[in-house]
């Protein structure tokens, strides 16, 4: 990856010697692919607020319960947002978020889980999906990890885990880039940094 800006070193700092302090266990990455287009939809969608355990168990009733929704057509042909609604037996707005985000996938060729993860890929197409009503840069990057892809997505967690390190209140995109960069000076995967910190933070929260 690019160098990070000289002004955010010292939080990349910071957040290294955090994690050693604490002696932060950092598995290799175990988490597979759904395999599956609907359920990595429903999973990165359904997840902002909610605990993982109910949202992952979710998206793997939906691809077991709906295995022609493994492509993105196939999620679209099951129906809109209310058919969505009854088939995950949930309410509110997210089932509209992610019709949402398999009509923009579909505007741009994207299919299969394979073409996913090349769309994804780039940048300018993950910058992109935040034009869909519900995804923030903190969806976008989930939904890169569930892809496959090497990243982490900010959420409370590793907020909670930077301010504990004495890291400031940061943008979105400085702080992803300094999870990247610590990652890469600890050489992990960034999946892996971001899976031991969230993982650490709510294992604590529970007790």
């Amino acid at each position: 990856m690019s160098d990070p800006a000289a002004r955010l070193v010292p939080h990349i700092v910071a957040l290294v010697t955090h994690v050693r302090h604490v002696n932060l266990s950092i598995d290799a990455h175990q988490q597979s692919s759904y395999g599956h287009v609907g359920a990595i939809l429903v999973d990165a969608i359904l997840q902002a607020g909610m605990r993982y355990e109910t949202v992952n168990a979710r998206a793997r009733r939906f691809r077991s319960d709906q295995p022609g929704a493994d492509t993105t057509s196939g999620l679209l042909a099951l129906g809109g947002p209310d058919r969505l609604r009854e088939v995950l037996r949930w309410p509110g707005k997210k089932p509209d978020q992610i019709h949402r985000l398999a009509l923009h996938l579909a505007d741009h060729g994207v299919n299969t889980v394979d073409q996913l993860a090349v769309f994804l890929s780039s940048r300018e197409n993950v910058s992109g999906l935040r034009a869909v009503n519900g995804v923030g840069p903190k969806t976008a990057d989930y939904l890169c990890i569930l892809a496959g892809m090497s990243t982490a997505a900010v959420d409370v967690h590793l907020r909670s885990f930077a301010s504990e390190a004495g890291v400031p209140a940061l943008s979105y995109a400085d702080l992803h880039s300094c999870y990247l960069s610590s990652a890469e000076r600890l050489e992990v995967d960034p999946r892996d940094l971001d899976h031991a910190v969230w993982r650490y933070v709510s294992g604590r929260s529970r007790k």
